[in-house]
């Protein structure tokens, strides 16, 4: 900060101590108070709607299971802020997959699960989800088209 930096801000300060200067900010900083109230109000509705719809996506995955227990209830409440801010209707389901493995698993799930998922869109998701199917998929060491086919190698003897 430069020198007039400085004294401009020294200037605001000393202003806001003053009785004009406490009559001009207060109506200020009460509408930025109002208008940041109102903001929290949306986000939290957002979050509730999210949360909601992410619940119920589990609680269909959950029909004939016993409720969960106040340990499994623990497990998830970590996850519960990163979850709530999805809208995303197919990572609401899979937020419902983590949170279902999370409370019923012996470990829980891994920190970085969450932290993951919050940090992927559905697009990159499905990528995940199709690399995974690829790898799991067995596959035989030889292509197909070479399967029942005898194989000439580089050890053919040159006459």
């Amino acid at each position: 900060m430069d020198q007039t930096q400085l004294v401009a801000t020294m200037a605001i300060v000393t202003a806001t101590l003053t009785d004009a200067g406490k009559k001009l900010i207060t109506p200020v900083a009460e509408q930025i108070g109002l208008a940041l109230g109102d903001l929290a109000g949306i986000y939290h509705f957002y979050q509730n709607e999210n949360l909601g719809k992410i619940f119920s996506k589990w609680g269909q995955s959950r029909k004939e299971k016993p409720p969960l227990t106040e340990e499994e209830i623990r497990k998830i409440l970590p996850l519960i802020p990163l979850a709530s801010v999805q809208s995303d209707d197919d990572l609401q389901s899979r937020w419902a997959a983590l949170l279902e493995h999370t409370a019923t698993s012996e470990s829980g799930s891994l920190p970085s699960f969450g932290q993951t998922l919050s940090q992927l869109t559905s697009d990159e998701a499905k990528f995940i989800d199709r690399l995974f199917k690829f790898e799991m998929k067995p596959t035989p060491y030889l292509p197909q088209h070479y399967s029942g086919k005898s194989l000439r190698f580089c050890s053919q003897s040159s006459e």
